[in-house]
């Protein structure tokens, strides 16, 4: 019973990372954002390290 519980916490703990640590991969990418003219003045491109 022991070793049924303990695989089970293993796939689950498994599972919750795997699932955690992919959304950080898919964010890996530049915003689509299109910000508009305030008063004539269009904001410039900035980048972010």
């Amino acid at each position: 019973m022991k070793k049924n519980k303990k695989i089970f916490f293993i796939l689950i703990l498994t599972l919750f990372l795997v699932s955690f640590l992919s959304t950080f991969c898919l964010a890996q990418r530049e915003l689509e954002v299109e910000y508009p003219e305030v008063r004539g003045e269009k904001p410039g491109p900035e980048t972010t390290s």
